[in-house]
């Protein structure tokens, strides 16, 4: 549920810094929780 948070977050603030570092965060959420 995180994961889907912080991709929506990434989304919603475009043409940001933190914009390729929140997707980062949902890409290596993603991985945990299909390891998980």
């Amino acid at each position: 549920m995180k994961q889907i948070k912080i991709g929506s977050a990434a989304k919603a603030s475009p043409t940001k810094k933190a914009s390729p570092v929140a997707t980062g965060l949902a890409q290596l959420q993603a991985s945990l929780i299909a390891t998980v």
